[in-house]
Formats: C-alpha cells, structure tokens, sequence
C-alpha cells in the first residue's frame, strides 16, 4: 500500500469520528441548543430540582432555589511598601439563583405526605389519599419535581416533570392558653418560619405571636403523659382541666398557615410543676457566747 492510499484512508477515519462527536454532543445536549447555564452550579448527576414555587402559569410552574457560590479568589501581591493595607483574604459570597420550569401533565404524579397526629386513647384509620392535581400547588411553596433525564443535559430550564411532592401540612400549634370557654379556647403561639430550599445564608422573617381560636368538638382527645410515674402511663382530660397560661400542643384539622381559627382533634396540656420549696437560710450570729472572753487587743 502506497503512502497516498495511506494518508486518504486516515483522512477518512478522522472524518467519521468527528462527526461520531458531534453527533453525540448534540443527541446528550437534547438535540441541539446552548446547554442550560444552569449546569455550572450543579455538579452531581439530578433526576429531581428541590425549591420555591415562583409562578404557576396554566400547566406550567417556575420553581427557583438560592445557592451561595463561593467566588475564585486570587491571592493580591505583595505591595512594596510596607504600610499598604491588604485586601481581605475572605472570598466575597455570590448568591446564585438557579431556576426551572416543569410541565405538569396527567401522567405527573402529585403527593403530599399526611399530618400525624399521636393519639393516646383514639385508633383513627389513615384516610386513602386524595389525588392531588396543579390546582393544589400555592405559589411560595416549597416542593421537589422530578424529572425523565439529568437536568445537567437538558437544553434551557424546561422539562415534563414526573412528580411532584408538596410539603406536609403543618398542623400544630405549640403556645400559652390565653382563655378558654365552654366550646374553646384561645391560644397565642409564635408562628413557624421554614427556611425555603437553597436559602442557606440568606436572612429569613422573625417569626411573630399569632393569637389562634380553636374550637373544641366532642371528637376532640384531651390527653397527655404522665412521665413521672413508672411506668410511664397517659392521662385523659376534659375541657375543664385546661387552665389559662398553661403550655399546650393543639393538633388541628387543616394546614396552620392558611388561617387562626381551627377544630382541635387532640390537645395536649403540659402538667404544670410546682416551684421547688426553699430551704431555710441558716442565720450565723456574730455575737459571741456568754462567758466566751474577749480577746486583748
């Protein structure tokens, strides 16, 4: 074989590998397309995208999370003269929001995971799960979507998610009982403030006291342990042995954050615990006894 025949046959191979490239790069990249800038903020392989829901738009829901990047830092030089300040050698935080855009379809699967609620004395069969659909997801919500394919491979911020999973329901309420009536009581509590995800290093609310009505019906258990006896053994109460200013856990019937008047299905008072009783402080006289002799200066 002559060095023409040679050098074409090389030529050809070349040729069928660089398009053997090309063609991969775009079938991974999702058939063409800048790569999602998204890719440079995520270094693990993701079938899923935690974060806030920023916007519903029909069958379509932005979600967003914050991440802090660290910024390259490039050691200064050293200045000649001796009284120039140095710049701080910390690296400056860069708060990074990556952002994505899921399409809900009828093959989407929507759960959200049930309250629970620790009864002592009641045995309540768990409900069947409701099927959730778009119409069940809030705007500022925290959920996590998945998704068919690596999100790191995907053209853009748009993908069919597979399911979706919404937070569970906070149903309690931990306070002080300010009042209470023949059919309820009112209680003042300071409201939770969940971090959203991806909101490490950024400030978050102060949480503020909410005063809450909670009706009392005859399904609602009033109960609690007695830990101080052994074993330990529950109690079970009446409306009657709930007194203003105790501290008492309310587990209600819906979501806490979506008003301030609710049904009770248990509470829970803490048993209040007596001041300890204090011991007489010994008083030490400085007068001498009788007949003790004085001492000569």
């Amino acid at each position: 074989m002559n060095t023409k025949k040679v050098i074409l046959i090389s030529l050809v191979a070349l040729a069928f590998l660089a398009f053997f490239i090309v063609s991969d790069a775009k079938n991974k990249s999702g058939g063409g397309g800048a790569i999602s800038q998204n890719i440079l903020y995520i270094t693990q392989p993701v079938m899923s995208f935690s974060g806030v829901v920023e916007k519903i738009e029909g069958n379509k829901i932005t979600v967003t999370q914050k991440q802090m990047a660290v910024q390259t830092y490039a050691p200064p030089a050293i200045a000649a003269a001796t009284t120039q300040t140095m710049p701080s050698p910390l690296p400056t935080p860069k708060t990074i929001v990556v952002t994505f855009q899921a399409t809900v379809s009828n093959n989407t699967q929507i759960s959200q995971p049930q309250p629970y609620i620790n009864y002592l004395f009641k045995t309540v069969t768990p409900a069947p799960q409701l099927k959730l659909s778009i119409k069940d997801i809030k705007v500022g919500s925290t959920i996590m979507v998945g998704s068919p394919v690596d999100l790191r491979t995907i053209s853009g911020n748009a993908f069919d998610a597979t399911m979706i999973n919404l937070p569970q329901k906070n149903n309690m309420i931990n306070g002080q009982i300010a009042s209470v009536g023949e059919d309820a009581l009112t209680i003042k509590a300071y409201s939770s403030v969940m971090a959203p995800a991806g909101a490490a290093g950024i400030a978050m609310a102060q949480p503020k006291q909410i005063e809450y009505t909670i009706k009392i019906s005859s399904d609602t258990e009033i109960s609690r342990m007695i830990y101080t006896s052994t074993p330990p053994k529950s109690e079970k109460l009446s409306i009657s042995d709930l007194k203003k200013d105790v501290q008492a856990t309310i587990y209600t019937d819906a979501d806490i954050a979506q008003g301030t008047s609710f049904t009770a299905l248990r509470i829970e008072p803490m048993i209040s615990m007596p001041a300890p009783a204090m011991a007489p402080i010994p008083v030490v006289s400085t007068i001498p006894p009788e007949g003790t002799p004085t001492p000569t200066p």
